[in-house]
C-alpha cells in the first residue's frame, strides 16, 4: 500500500507543478488586465476632464456672443426713431430725403444729422394714400459708455482674472483703471479676448498706475496716445464715425503725496 501511494505521489507531482504554473500566470494575467482596466480608467478620466475644460469654454464663448449680439441690438434700438403717419406719396418717393427734410423742419438748430438708413415698418393694405409707419435710424453723437476704476493694485493672477470678469459683465465702450500698480513687463497679465487694445502708464516702483482698455466691439480708431503724467495721467485721442473724442484717465496724488 506504502509503495502504491508513493508511486501516485510522484504521478501526481508534475501536475501539481503544471497546476502551480498556471494558476501563477492566470495570477500575472489578472494583475496586468487590472492595470490595463486602471489606465483605461485614467485615460477616461482625463478625457472626460478635457471634454468639461471645453464645454466650459464654449460656454464662456456663447455667453461672450450672446452679450456682443444683446449689445448690438441695444446700439441700433438707441438711434431708432419711428415715425408715424408718414404720406404714401414720400414712401413711394425718395423717403431719405423726406426724413431729412423733416429732420431739419423740427430740429434746425441740431448739428451733425445723419440718416444712416430708413424702411417702412408697416404698410397698409388695399388703401390708396393711406399713411404708413416708418422707422429711420437717425445718428447725432455716437454714444459711448465708460466705466472708471481704482482696482487698488492689480499684480495678483487672482485679482486681476476677477476684474476682467467683472469688466466683461459691465460691457461698456472704454474702462478707465486707476493705482494698477503694474510695472511694463506686467502689462500683458490683462490680455484679454473681451479687450483688445490696452493702454498703460506705468508709475516709479510699481506706484500709481493707469490704464484705458477698449472693448472688442468699440468701433473707434486710436490717433494718438499720451502718457503726460507716468502712472497718473494717460490720455487717447480717437475717431468714432468722424467724431474726435479726447478720454483722459487722471489718478491724482492724495495729500501726503503732494509736492
Amino acid at each position: 500500500m506504502e509503495q502504491l501511494f508513493g508511486t501516485l505521489r510522484g504521478d501526481f507531482a508534475p501536475l501539481k507543478q503544471e497546476i502551480a504554473a498556471e494558476v501563477k500566470e492566470m495570477k500575472q494575467e489578472v494583475i496586468e488586465l487590472g492595470q490595463r482596466i486602471d489606465t483605461l480608467e485614467q485615460a477616461q478620466d482625463a478625457l472626460e476632464d478635457c471634454h468639461r475644460r471645453e464645454l466650459l469654454t464654449l460656454q464662456d464663448k456663447n455667453q461672450e456672443f450672446q452679450y456682443q449680439i444683446e449689445d448690438l441690438e441695444n446700439r441700433t434700438r438707441r438711434f431708432n426713431i419711428q415715425i408715424k403717419g408718414v404720406p404714401s406719396q414720400a414712401v413711394n418717393g425718395k423717403l431719405e430725403d423726406f426724413v431729412e427734410r423733416l429732420f431739419r423742419y423740427v430740429a434746425p438748430d441740431l448739428k451733425d444729422q445723419t440718416v444712416s438708413w430708413v424702411y417702412v415698418s408697416g404698410t397698409p393694405c388695399g388703401r390708396v394714400g393711406a399713411s404708413t409707419d416708418t422707422v429711420a435710424v437717425h445718428h447725432t453723437f455716437p454714444m459711448t459708455t465708460v466705466h472708471s476704476l481704482n482696482v487698488r493694485g492689480l499684480n495678483a493672477a487672482v485679482k486681476r482674472q476677477a476684474l476682467l470678469i467683472h469688466l466683461r459683465d459691465a460691457r461698456a465702450d472704454l474702462y478707465l483703471l486707476q493705482e494698477t500698480h503694474l510695472a511694463r513687463a506686467d502689462w500683458k497679465g490683462l490680455k484679454s479676448q473681451w479687450f483688445d487694445r490696452q493702454f498703460h502708464s506705468s508709475g516709479p516702483g510699481r506706484r500709481a498706475g493707469v490704464a484705458i482698455l477698449l472693448a472688442t466691439n468699440f468701433q473707434g480708431w486710436v490717433l494718438g496716445v499720451q502718457a503726460e503724467i507716468p502712472g497718473r495721467l494717460l490720455s487717447l485721442h480717437i475717431d468714432l464715425r468722424g467724431h474726435r473724442l479726447t478720454v483722459v484717465n487722471i489718478y491724482g496724488p492724495n495729500e501726503q503725496q503732494k509736492g
